[in-house]
């Protein structure tokens, strides 16, 4: 399972759903408990950069949610 993808809607706090406004909302109060100077986490803190970035781009976000899901075990 270490192939496993990352949630990205998990990781922000959003439903699949959410507006680009909710995301950008989720993002920000998620990189203030994650910031490197706060608790140190450098590798959180890039997860949360990285799906901020692939949920804000329309056409990134559409790739992400086509994707194929793991179905559960």
């Amino acid at each position: 399972m270490a192939d496993e993808q990352p949630d990205y809607y998990e990781i922000l706090g959003v439903e699949r759903s959410a507006t680009p406004e909710d995301i950008t909302r989720a993002y920000r109060r998620t990189m203030r408990a994650v910031h490197p100077d706060t608790n140190g986490n450098s590798g959180l803190f890039r997860l949360v950069r990285t799906a901020y970035e692939t949920l804000k781009d329309p056409a990134a976000r559409a790739a992400y949610d086509a994707r194929p899901s793991t179905p559960p075990p």
